[in-house]
């Protein structure tokens, strides 16, 4: 297969499971998020959502990703715009992914904490971007090959929650009911954010003219 076609279908594909399932896991609960109950004394306990419509605590963060999938769609019809597009449709994804939930009107005493845990649907607009990325970016000289590194750094740092409920193994270091975060927590979001910018960054510089070949015009 020849690179741009790659590229394409990348794009294609990202575009379309960003979009798709965006949509649906920004007003199905269910697909969005689990939630991890846990209490001062005693063992965590997993709440699973409904898989009815409605909005919820992170209908916004995934409503704006799923935009960023039709703009990583319309990007396939503007070759020549490609590039810009592309970048605009990583930095909504992105940004739209580190939105904070809203909307939490959930009571709860001073001795239970609710972590909300990103599920299927989020994991799945999740992947959409970065094959949004690796299409728009795979091809480009000006892109440092570092920065691909931000894909499994994002695929793993988001999947490791996931991971403890699915293995109901839900250790209370992690899930446990503290008043502040913990150590291994920062590390989780500190490794999303820094993922999420360097794959801004990397779109960016994609989308600006390559000095190499200016150069070798003049």
């Amino acid at each position: 297969m020849k690179l741009k076609n790659l590229n394409n279908l990348l794009l294609f594909c990202g575009s379309s499971i960003t979009l798709v399932v965006g949509l649906l896991a920004a007003f199905i609960p269910g697909l969005a998020y689990v939630t991890v109950i846990s209490h001062f004394v005693g063992l965590p306990s997993v709440h699973y959502l409904p898989l009815s419509f409605s909005a919820h605590l992170l209908t916004m963060r995934l409503f704006v990703s799923a935009i960023s999938g039709l703009i990583g769609l319309l990007a396939m019809f503007w070759k020549n715009k490609q590039s810009y597009i592309g970048a605009l449709a990583i930095t909504v994804a992105s940004l739209g992914f580190m939105l904070p939930a809203t909307g939490d009107m959930r009571l709860t005493n001073p001795m239970t904490r609710l972590f909300d845990v990103p599920w299927a649907g989020s994991f799945l607009v999740l992947v959409g971007i970065c094959l949004i990325f690796l299409g728009l970016t795979i091809k480009k000289p000006n892109v440092p090959r570092a920065t691909f590194l931000s894909v499994p750094l994002l695929l793993v740092a988001y999947s490791i929650h996931p991971l403890f409920v699915l293995s109901n193994f839900l250790p209370w270091i992690v899930f446990g009911a503290i008043m502040f975060n913990n150590p291994i927590n920062w590390l989780m979001w500190f490794l999303m954010l820094a993922g999420h910018l360097i794959m801004m960054w990397a779109a960016i510089k994609g989308s600006l003219p390559n000095r190499q070949r200016k150069e070798q015009g003049t």
